[in-house]
């Protein structure tokens, strides 16, 4: 019997660059907030990192929310290539620590879900959480008109998805560039899905530094996972940086 799972999720990211060397950056990330409602044939999960929560409430979602509210508690110090992809999260082990601190003790239907909460906050994930939002450079000079593409890994419901993303830098204004991007998401070979999605994404990105200067970005994915639950996925990423 197949079971359906709706996922909708809205998340606000702020990215602080600090430093530069010649093939890489250092820059303090942050998800200021992320909302994530989450309906499955049981329970409807509503989560907002804004609010604290309570790792010890009986509650799914007051449980997962404080997760999440420790997630956006946190600002992650990280070291990028110039392509956006993430070389180094050199504080993830102490803002780990916090993240996950209680969760053994989680109950009730929050115990149910220990494995993937933790998979949330594993390294990978947060990586590709990251790179969700930043890898989007070519990493080399372009034109207008020019294309390239960009690949990284996200981890989702248990699973390990690839995004491949078709990026475009579409128009250069002064000293603002204008860059498109379309992907497609698939699961990596072996993984237990057959969820695919596609997103659109664009960005304004400052020519001199190469950085963000605001950007949004929508992603919808379907599918089934092991063959079981049916699961359709709509999210929506706002991005922006701080000077």
């Amino acid at each position: 019997m197949q079971q359906t799972i709706n996922v909708n999720s809205t998340m606000f990211f702020s990215l602080k660059p600090l430093s530069t060397a010649v093939d890489n950056f250092q820059a303090e990330v942050k998800f200021d907030s992320i909302i994530i409602s989450m309906t499955l044939p049981m329970m409807k999960i509503d989560i907002n990192s804004v609010k604290e929560g309570n790792i010890k409430s009986s509650d799914i979602s007051d449980a997962l929310g404080c997760l999440f509210h420790r997630l956006s508690s946190n600002t992650f110090a990280v070291k990028m290539a110039y392509t956006g992809n993430v070389i180094e999260i050199s504080n993830y082990q102490a803002i780990a620590d916090n993240i996950l601190q209680g969760i053994d003790s989680l109950q009730g239907q929050a115990q149910m879900m220990q494995a993937q909460a933790k998979g949330m906050f594993t390294e990978p994930a947060l990586r590709g959480m990251i790179e969700a939002v930043t890898a989007y450079l070519p990493g080399k000079e372009v034109k207008e008109g020019d294309k390239w593409i960009s690949v990284f890994s996200q981890a989702s419901m248990g699973a390990t998805m690839q995004t491949t993303n078709n990026l475009k830098l579409k128009k250069i204004s002064g000293k603002q560039a204008e860059i498109t991007g379309d992907a497609t998401i698939e699961p990596t070979g072996g993984a237990p899905s057959d969820v695919r999605g596609v997103s659109k994404s664009t960005f304004t990105i400052d020519v001199n530094s190469g950085w963000i200067i605001k950007g949004s970005s929508k992603q919808h994915s379907q599918g089934t996972m092991g063959g079981q639950a049916t699961i359709e996925s709509d999210g929506t990423t706002e991005i922006a940086n701080i000077p």
